[in-house]
This record gives C-alpha cells, structure tokens and sequence, in this order.
C-alpha cells in the first residue's frame, strides 16, 4: 500500500553531497541515497523497512528513527521535498517534507556533533534523551537511564555509556545533555505522530541537573 502512493520508481540513487563549516573546518558528507519513487503529479517518497517494532508501551521509538531520520534530511538535497515511510511489524511512521533550508540546519547541527563526537564521547543516550522530551522533565530520563525494578537501564545496555557515563549525574553533570537532546532529538521528536509520543507536559524549559 505504501508503494503505491509513489508507484513509479526511480532507477539511479541519487547523489547526496553536502558541506558545512564546522569549526573553521569544511567536512562533507558524500554518498548516494536509493529507493527514491514518484507519484502521478511527481511528489517524492521514500519507503523503508525497520526489523525492529517502532512501537512500544503505546509510544513510538525515536531510538529507532535516528538513522531513518537523517537519510530523510539527505533526500532533501539532490531532489527536492520527500517523505519517508517508515515501516516495522508493530507501527509506521510517516517522516513529511521539509524546506530545504530547515533538512541542512538539522544536518550541520548533525556535522557539528560528529565532528565533537570524535573528539570525545558526547553525553548523550538517545532513549534517555527522547524520555526527556516527551515527559518534559528529568525524573523520567533518569528512570530510562538507570533502570529500576525489573526494568534495565540504557547505560546498562550500553558499554559506551557505561564507561563514559556510569550514572544519570554523570550524563547530566556538563549540562550538555538537554542541548543535544535539543539540538539533535527535538527536530526528529518534533516530527513523530503527536498521538503516540505523547509528550504530556510543556516543552522542558530547565536543564537536567539545574534547582530552580
């Protein structure tokens, strides 16, 4: 069914190029992007398939939509507007067009993290991070980041943050966690259905870690 909202494909993958400056530095991503197909009045879509469930407890997993995510923002640069179907055994999501202009925002503030990312390990656990957003404080994140009764944390799944990052105080000690999960989840949280994230509270206002 999603197929034939775009029922023509198009052969070629497209090449995908695009630069930003990062710290005085031009880094550029260079790659081609397939699955590309056409309807009738030449809209652009895209559908993938996901092995793991995008749906979990009623909400959707942004974990499970990073990587789906920026190869949206990349379909924006050679062709124009796209949408992206995403599809698991337990929930779609339908990724929608964005301006151009906004796709390589979101991919330079990418290209920023990476870059760091290289550098040093970036406080941030993206379940935790996606918690955060969606209850809008910090309680939550905690809970998804160590766990609790019968329910294992992120950093327990995780030997990067283990080491990095053996507890929430330690994610949370730079600040740096609620910019990231800002900078770099809120654009993607932003564009899952309104239904299943669920977000319940305001947009958080006070950093993890903060008093009032």
């Amino acid at each position: 069914a999603a197929l034939g909202r775009w029922p023509y494909a198009i052969g070629e993958e497209e090449a995908i190029r695009f630069q930003a400056e990062v710290a005085g530095q031009v880094p550029e991503v260079a790659d081609w992007l397939g699955g590309i197909r056409v309807d009738e009045a030449g809209e652009r879509g895209r559908v993938v398939l996901e092995t793991s469930d995008l749906v979990k407890d009623s909400h959707y997993r942004g974990d499970m939509l990073i990587r789906h995510w920026v190869a949206h923002l990349a379909g924006h640069l050679a062709g124009g507007p796209l949408t992206t179907q995403v599809i698991s055994m337990k929930g779609d999501v339908e990724l929608k067009p964005l301006a151009l202009a906004q796709a390589q925002e979101h991919l330079a503030d990418i290209l920023v993290a990476w870059r760091e990312g290289m550098r040093r390990p970036l406080p941030l656990a993206a379940k935790s991070a996606f918690a955060w957003l969606k209850a809008g404080d910090v309680s939550a994140a905690l809970k998804v980041y160590e766990g609790g009764f019968n329910q294992k944390g992120e950093v327990e799944t995780d030997p990067y943050l283990a080491r990095a990052y053996p507890d929430f105080a330690a994610l949370t000690a730079s600040g740096e966690f609620a910019d990231l999960a800002e900078t770099l989840l809120r654009p993607l949280y932003e564009a899952m259905p309104a239904d299943k994230r669920k977000p319940g509270k305001p947009r958080p206002s006070q950093a993890p870690g903060d008093t009032a």
